[in-house]
């Protein structure tokens, strides 16, 4: 399952799109009752879960996108979040909440079909 939390409709639209030209679906995650609500239904059928956020996001509620993160990290979800080089400050939070692996976007969108590949294969 490939979850993301991302309000820039570039970011959205590559995820999705790239989910969708590797045979899978990405669903686009707003607050922390849907990013549980998602997180339990993996549980239930022990399907892994990739949660993506652009650290830049906003309208994340009542949520931040580093409790987000947490969230699913405490949770058994393969974590990955982004945002600009010039905001080492949100990929340093990200870092300190848990996540798994914290890139700048230039990175994460060189890297966006190799992600979720490896994803959809574990």
């Amino acid at each position: 399952m490939i979850l993301f939390t991302a309000t820039n409709l570039v970011f959205g639209m590559k995820i999705a799109s790239t989910a969708t030209a590797l045979g899978s679906r990405a669903q686009g995650i707003r607050s922390a009752a849907k990013l549980q609500e998602h997180l339990d239904l993996a549980a239930q059928t022990s399907e892994s879960v990739l949660y993506i956020v652009d650290l830049e996001s906003e309208l994340v509620e009542p949520a931040t996108p580093c409790s987000l993160l947490s969230q699913a990290a405490q949770r058994g979800a393969k974590t990955i979040a982004f945002a600009g080089h010039v905001r080492p400050d949100l990929l340093d939070a990200a870092r300190a909440a848990g996540c798994a692996t914290v890139m700048t976007n230039g990175a994460f969108s060189a890297r966006l079909p190799e992600i979720l590949q490896s994803a959809l294969q574990a």
